[in-house]
């Protein structure tokens, strides 16, 4: 099936009539097949980015969209990537930055399973998060249970970023 239909499902990627989940759905079975981004042209890499940042704020707002918990993006308490989107954003690597940056200033609570729960991290905890990692700076937000603590990590990586 993948030689016969990948480049049709490399399209639906891109095509502006598909809705977003369903485009989400196709880079699983995408990723399933071939786990880099090679197949990928530049503007692909560009929607990615832009479908992986919404199922992030997503995640916060409305569970059920397709990710339905932090976890799914990585365990931020123990300091530790999750599976899935964690890794695909990481994948995108400096391409999904500007994407993630928007985010740095949601607030919003995304559920998370296994004592993070107790952290309460937001959407900007998650974007922040997986800036760091892409960037490679240092970002210990699993040092901070306050929100206040971590804003002002937040806002010294929005500092850095603007540089």
């Amino acid at each position: 099936m993948w030689k016969k239909h990948n480049k049709t499902l490399l399209t639906l990627i891109t095509h502006p009539e598909i809705d977003d989940q369903i485009k989400l759905y196709v880079d699983l079975i995408i990723g399933n097949r071939q786990f880099k981004l090679t197949a990928f042209d530049k503007q692909a890499k560009r929607e990615l980015a832009r479908l992986y940042a919404k199922a992030l704020k997503m995640t916060g707002y409305y569970p059920q969209w397709f990710y339905s918990s932090g976890n799914s993006w990585a365990f931020i308490a123990s300091d530790h990537l999750g599976l899935g989107p964690g890794v695909r954003v990481m994948q995108l690597g400096k391409i999904i930055i500007p994407e993630l940056t928007s985010l740095l200033d949601d607030n919003c609570i995304i559920y998370s399973r296994r004592n993070a729960n107790h952290f309460r991290f937001r959407v900007k905890d998650y974007a922040a998060f997986l800036i760091a990692r892409i960037k490679k700076i240092p970002l210990f937000l699993n040092k901070h249970k306050s929100p206040k603590k971590r804003d002002e990590l937040i806002k010294k990586l929005k500092d850095q970023l603007s540089r």
